[in-house]
This record gives structure tokens, C-alpha cells and sequence, in this order.
């Protein structure tokens, strides 16, 4: 079976657990999005295609975006600001590319990529902080 999310122009904001957490689903777009202050990761990614773009990720209390076994991802031109551990973490077979981002005040990683195939080019990371 195929699925499809197409979700634009969109807060996500105060949540316990994730902002969003997607498993086996077949394509996702998110754009022009807000995440902030989640427990966990803000898009937690599980066998699916995605395209993440122009996205605010802020003040999270674990990753920004964490993928697994995504076979066709772009992540581009979206801000990463005070995420306590990585803004990007991709691992488990994944493919695809990371572009355009701009990552600052995180405590741990500004992209991990592990067991993964990933372009990564024109980010910014700045001002990393380690663990306090």
C-alpha cells in the first residue's frame, strides 16, 4: 500500500514525546514548518521517503531530526537552534542528501550519519556547545 503526507505551514510546539514520528509510510513533504520544545526527537523517521524543507527546529531536548532506513531523504535549507543532542542524525541504510542548513547552539552533533550513504554539502554549523 502507498501513502502519502504533504503537511506545509505548520507549529508543532510543547510536546512530551515526538513532533511527529512516521513508520513505513511510502513519501512525506514537510515545509514551512516550526517544531520546538519536544521531549524527544522532533521528526522521528522509520522506512520512509521524506523531503524536509524550510523548516525552524528549536529549543528540543533531543534531536531535531532523527532517520532510519530511508532510502530517499532530502533535508535542505532549514535552522537548527539549541537542540540538546544532535540536529541531524541519520543511520541504518539511508540515502540521501543534506543541504542548505544552518545549525547553532547544539550540545552535541550538528549531523551524525552511521551505516548511511549521505551527500552533504552548504550547511552552516556554528557555535557548538558540549555537554554541560
Amino acid at each position: 500500500e502507498e501513502s502519502f503526507l504533504t503537511l506545509r505551514d505548520s507549529n508543532f510546539n510543547h510536546s512530551d514525546g515526538n513532533g511527529i514520528f512516521i513508520t513505513n509510510q511510502t513519501s512525506i513533504e514537510i515545509e514551512n514548518c516550526t517544531f520546538s520544545d519536544a521531549g524527544f526527537d522532533c521528526i522521528y523517521l522509520n522506512s520512509s521517503k521524506i523531503k524536509i524543507k524550510n523548516c525552524t527546529f528549536r529549543n528540543n531536548k533531543r534531536s531535531g531530526i532523527s532517520l532510519k532506513y530511508s532510502t530517499d531523504f532530502l533535508i535542505e535549507n532549514n535552522q537548527f537552534t539549541n537542540i540538546k543532542e544532535t540536529a541531524i542524525f541519520i543511520e541504518k541504510n539511508s540515502i540521501g542528501t543534506i543541504t542548505g542548513n544552518s545549525i547553532s547552539d547544539c550540545n552535541g552533533n550538528g549531523i551524525t550519519i552511521y551505516e548511511s550513504d549521505v551527500l552533504v554539502k552548504e550547511n552552516n554549523v556554528e557555535k557548538r556547545i558540549l555537554w554541560k
